[in-house]
């Protein structure tokens, strides 16, 4: 087993994340993040606008990668009424406190690759129908994996919104979400 407890010939060893990295990076970039985050900002304000065009609106929204909340902050403006934050680190989940105190209705430091019967529970007592993923998918922060748990999460009918890499729509991408 490797720092991230995954065993030599493990199929999910290709998309293992490491928690100490990925603390290590959340902490030095937490008190700036905002601030530096200019591609997170427009891809939020792209994605959200849309909801707009359509009749379905979300009464749930489950916002994965949720890091300090900024996107779950630009949802509750939006309307939106209620908020899981769900994210691997619970550095995230503390950040997310101290910047924006009581944005979310329940807010889950839970890794979706191997998520537990209790929290799986725990989100659905909110019955989400709308997942909301913001520049994260394809930059090693959640695994194809922990986007298809999440996805299994959202009520019929329900969004889904996301942006992606454009090497998703090539065959050079090596993340595992062109094959998803």
């Amino acid at each position: 087993s490797n720092r991230a407890g995954i065993r030599p010939g493990d199929p999910d060893a290709a998309f293992a994340l490491d928690r100490r990295a990925l603390a290590r990076a959340f902490n030095r970039a937490a008190g700036s993040y905002d601030a530096a985050a200019w591609l997170q900002q427009h891809a939020r304000t792209e994605l959200l606008e849309r909801l707009d065009y359509f009749a379905l609106q979300p009464h749930t929204v489950l916002d994965l990668g949720a890091g300090n909340g900024m996107v779950g902050e630009e949802l509750r403006t939006m309307g939106i009424r209620s908020l899981v934050g769900v994210d691997i680190l619970s550095e995230a989940a503390e950040a997310a406190e101290r910047d924006r105190p009581g944005l979310y209705d329940d807010y889950l430091a839970a890794d979706f690759c191997d998520i537990q019967d209790e929290e799986v529970s725990r989100i659905q007592v909110f019955n989400p129908n709308c997942l909301v993923t913001v520049a994260a998918l394809g930059f090693g922060d959640i695994p194809p994996k922990a986007f298809h748990t999440a996805y299994n999460l959202i009520t019929t009918p329900g969004w889904v919104v996301f942006n992606i890499k454009e090497t998703f729509l090539t065959g050079i991408d090596d993340t595992g979400f062109s094959r998803m």
